[in-house]
């Protein structure tokens, strides 16, 4: 936790870089400026940027054609050999698994489908790759991040939750991040996707993702456009969900060991 006595000189030297129209609050471990942007400082030697956004439903977003957005991201990602063996490995798991759990849950809700579906699935590749944010971590990161930011705001419905003892398989790194993804923490890229203007092309910002690490960007933007798939199919009614996700999980199969 933040010393108080350290917080005047922080709060003054702060109050230099950033607009005066930005009011500066600081409590605990958090940095709030102004109403756009918190610094979760938790217990760990680095922060975490937060973007806070409003409480409306960014509803443009659900015109965002996911099939082809999905379909050029990978593409381009192929050319640019941005993905490992494993990553493709992880992917064709993924993307079978899904589809089979998709089949169970055909007619059950999507919050089932999530919770005892694809979180399973997502338990099991937890851990699974090597580096500091193995490549089953990174997917579920995006996910988590982005459908834990919309699922309240435009589904009315709860965040999905991780057991930090399940994130003791994993490293500390990628456990911190998820840990933060799954309180709907979102980072800039992401931001940047959630708040797209109409017509406005979601490929770019996947794009500018892409570039965090050899192909940790690339794991998260598929989670990112996973949880926009499901978001849009239970925005348009639950009879869409089997559709959208067969779709995009066909896409990932195609790219797939």
């Amino acid at each position: 936790m933040l010393s108080y006595e350290y917080i005047p000189f922080l709060s003054g030297a702060l109050d230099n870089h950033v607009s005066k129209r930005d009011s500066i609050s600081i409590r605990s471990n958090a940095i709030t400026i102004g109403d756009n942007l918190a610094i979760d400082l938790e217990n760990a030697l680095t922060y975490m940027p937060r973007f806070r956004l409003s409480n409306r439903c960014p509803e443009e977003i659900f015109n965002i054609d996911i099939d082809s957005t999905a379909e050029k991201f990978l593409k381009i990602m192929s050319i640019l050999d941005k993905l490992y063996d494993e990553d493709l490995v992880v992917l064709g798991y993924m993307s079978k698994e899904i589809r089979r759990i998709l089949e169970e849950k055909r007619l059950e809700g999507v919050r089932s489908f999530i919770e005892d579906g694809i979180m399973r699935v997502f338990r099991n590749l937890l851990g699974f790759g090597r580096g500091l944010t193995p490549s089953g971590d990174d997917i579920l990161a995006g996910f988590l991040s982005t459908y834990n930011n919309l699922a309240p705001r435009c589904l009315g419905s709860q965040p999905i939750k991780v057991d930090n003892e399940e994130l003791r398989r994993t490293t500390e790194l990628s456990a911190y991040i998820i840990h933060n993804a799954s309180k709907g923490v979102i980072n800039e890229v992401i931001d940047n996707i959630l708040t797209l203007n109409m017509g406005d092309d979601p490929l770019y910002p996947l794009l500018d993702l892409a570039y965090l690490g050899h192909s940790s960007g690339v794991m998260m933007g598929i989670g990112i456009l996973l949880a926009l798939a499901i978001c849009k199919a239970a925005w348009n009614g639950k009879e869409d969900l089997y559709g959208q996700v067969t779709r995009f999980t066909g896409i990932l199969q195609g790219k797939a060991i």
